[in-house]
């Protein structure tokens, strides 16, 4: 019985790993391209007043998606993200290759972090 425990736990760290390469690796471009730069924002005068704009989101095109704690495929992996997840986007703190993103991990635990766009789907803005 222990050992089904045991085998259980590494067919899921290495179904958590393989998400963490899916991610990490993509065919449209390379790693090393992938910038952490902030998002330019517009001029002064074509700013909006509003608060930071949040859209709803889930992830696209892969089994799992890593929330890290900064803008960086170095950074720590702070959750792994499930197709059927939704989370809130605030495009404001993004940068050009990150969104910053707020998931509620249990109910009324939210986790802040950030994940790759290319694997993110806005659903309603």
């Amino acid at each position: 019985m222990m050992e089904d425990k045991e085998l259980k736990l590494e067919e899921e760290k290495a179904e958590l790993e393989e998400v963490a390469i899916a991610e990490e690796l993509s065919p449209e471009k390379d790693v090393e391209e992938t910038s952490t730069e902030p998002v330019e924002e517009a001029p002064a005068d074509q700013k909006k007043k509003k608060g930071p704009q949040v859209l709803l989101a889930k992830i696209k095109n892969c089994r799992g998606l890593n929330l890290r704690a900064n803008p960086s495929l170095e950074a720590p992996i702070l959750e792994v993200l499930r197709p059927d997840n939704t989370f809130s986007i605030n495009k404001k703190a993004s940068t050009q290759d990150f969104y910053s993103v707020e998931f509620e991990a249990l109910p009324g635990k939210h986790i802040s972090g950030f994940a790759l766009k290319e694997f993110i789907e806005i659903i309603s803005k």
